[in-house]
Formats: C-alpha cells, structure tokens, sequence
C-alpha cells in the first residue's frame, strides 16, 4: 500500500525535512486544531511547531504555521493541544 495521496496530506510542508508527534484536539464548536513537531534543515532553527486549523470539522484546512523553537533551547520539544468548553485552544 504506497503513501496516501498528496491532498490527503495536512502537515507536510515545503519548509520542512519531517514531521512527527501529531497531536490533535476538536472543540466543542467543529474547530480542529492539528500540531507537530517539525524538523527542518537550519542548524540554527532545527525544530519548530508546525500547527493548522480547520473551521470544518476537518473538511478543509487553513495554511501550516510554523513557531521556530529558542535557537539556545532547539534539543528537545513537545507540542500538546487542549481545548476548554468555550472553544479556546491551548498549544
């Protein structure tokens, strides 16, 4: 079985080398938030948290963001979602 197709992918993006640990959190409104750790080729900027939202319960997506982690602090991350009953998310 070969790799899905490419618009069944929603966290690739060009700026990275992979991506891994997805988290992903639905609020109580529809609102899906998916995070992962990305890793790119910049020794200086090595991992960020790539995040996108969709206002659709998934059936369209917004862009991918990328939050570059501390460049003194870039060995180790962790991105975790929660939302609370109002629909805020936390990452």
């Amino acid at each position: 079985m070969g790799p899905p197709p490419a618009d069944d992918v929603i966290s690739e993006s060009t700026e990275s080398t992979s991506e891994h640990e997805p988290q992903i959190v639905v609020t109580p409104n529809g609102r899906v938030v998916m995070s992962w750790v990305d890793r790119n080729a910049d020794p200086d900027n090595f991992y960020h948290i790539g995040y996108r939202i969709s206002d659709d319960l998934g059936t369209s997506w917004g862009e991918i963001t990328s939050i570059p982690l501390l460049a003194d602090n870039n060995i180790a991350s962790n991105a975790t979602l929660a939302t609370d009953a109002d629909g805020t998310v936390y990452l």
